[in-house]
């Protein structure tokens, strides 16, 4: 049970499997137990038992061909001894097995291991999950011969020589930017300046037809600015001074690409339009009775119900668009190439109300400290941004005016009217 019988256990056999179960609580421990023992022995494979929360007994029914290992130590150093690594889905582990070159049989027993397992079997270096709930004797000697095969352990090695040659930093951060909606993050007055600059959008000014345009805090600023007034009228200082926080849409930063997916996308949606309704059927009488004593509380029931049908109105309003959106953005990946597919597709169909900007609402104190960063902007510097937004506004008319209704984006290499 000890890290010192484990070198003298290492040394007296073929290198092991590693069955690396660790803190992973594991319940019908027995069964569990037994399924190892019989896997042992029915293949002849000697198992390294490594847990610490569940403790399962296979060193002595099995005859020592299983070492139980209770204490915390090292899974990398475990897996450079090992021939193959046996775990629930970990990333720790799937980095340990990648690292060391050796193949992987994952025991499904949440999503996230499932998640690995799929990955682990797609990449060739294990072979399709197993349920760690259901697994059999049978079934476990089945997959380990799979993890086991030449084949395999080559494709293991053959990845292990990517990884270490690889900067998983700088790959993830590619990755990362690459599924970015950049569209929906910049400052859309930057973009058309002469050189353009690209900002990150911190506000939205919004026209009377429901047009928005995202722009960086530095217009606001020069809205704002008593200095700056002779350059804006009052109609622009009166329509800009209710400009509200930009947020990417709750859906932003991820498509739905079918019909499922936008169901369960939708019913996801529905059950949180739920949860808040319950909540402000409590909250929204008890914050005004707190605020204005008993007529507070009366008019905070003769309210309820509207805000009981707007928030059913959303759940109505959530389900039909993501299931359309879904739809739609399936119908894109038959139709065009996938690069076309992906400039195709759209986050959103029907959007009166799905925004974020009510989670990202910042105090008045926050929005004038990062306003002061350019009280002292100069009026040269505010007459050539005044000048973009204007040509701003217009290339968005324009826009909205050509483009499609579905997606207001425009496919390559076809011809919106």
């Amino acid at each position: 049970y000890s890290l010192s019988s484990l070198g003298r256990w290492l040394a007296g056999g073929t290198r092991p499997v590693l069955v690396a179960l660790g803190a992973c609580p594991i319940p019908n421990a027995p069964r569990i137990s037994r399924v190892l023992v019989e896997t042992a022995r029915a293949t002849g494979q000697r198992l390294l038992v490594h847990s610490t929360t569940t403790r399962l007994e296979t060193g002595l029914p099995s005859g020592g061909l299983c070492f139980d290992l209770r204490e915390v130590t090292c899974l990398a150093r475990l897996c450079r001894v090992s021939s193959a690594v046996v775990h629930c889905g970990s990333a720790h582990a799937t980095a340990c097995a990648l690292r060391s070159g050796i193949p992987m049989l994952i025991l499904d027993r949440a999503l996230g291991s499932a998640f690995e397992g799929i990955a682990a079997f797609a990449a060739g270096v294990g072979p399709q999950p197993i349920s760690l709930l259901r697994m059999t004797t049978n079934e476990v000697c089945r997959k380990l011969n799979d993890v086991l095969s030449s084949d395999m352990v080559a494709r293991a090695q053959i990845l292990q020589g990517r990884v270490d040659h690889e900067d998983g930093v700088e790959g993830a951060a590619a990755h990362f930017e690459d599924c970015m909606p950049r569209q929906n993050l910049l400052c859309d007055v930057g973009l058309l300046l002469d050189p353009p600059e690209a900002r990150v959008a911190r506000f939205t000014f919004s026209s009377l037809f429901g047009q928005e345009l995202k722009v960086h805090s530095e217009l606001l600023a020069i809205v704002r600015a008593p200095h700056l007034r002779g350059l804006t009228n009052i109609w622009e200082r009166w329509r800009y001074s209710w400009a509200p926080r930009h947020a990417v849409k709750t859906w932003g930063l991820a498509r739905v690409s079918g019909l499922l997916a936008g169901l369960a996308a939708g019913t996801l949606g529905c059950l949180t339009e739920i949860v808040a309704l319950s909540t402000n059927a409590v909250l929204v009488p008890d914050r005004l009775a707190r605020e204005h004593g008993i007529l507070g509380a009366i008019v905070g029931l003769i309210v309820l119900p509207f805000v009981a049908l707007r928030h059913l109105l959303r759940c109505g309003l959530i389900l039909i668009d993501r299931c359309a959106t879904g739809a739609y953005n399936a119908a894109c990946e038959l139709k065009y190439s996938p690069e076309d597919a992906h400039r195709a597709q759209c986050a959103y169909i029907l959007d009166p109300w799905m925004s974020t900007r009510h989670l990202s609402r910042q105090t008045l104190v926050g929005v004038d400290a990062e306003l002061n960063a350019f009280a002292h902007v100069t009026p040269d510097r505010a007459r050539v941004l005044l000048d973009a937004l204007d040509l701003a506004w217009n290339a968005r008319r324009l826009f909205d005016t050509c483009a499609s209704r579905g997606s207001q984006v425009h496919v390559v290499g076809e011809k919106q009217g």
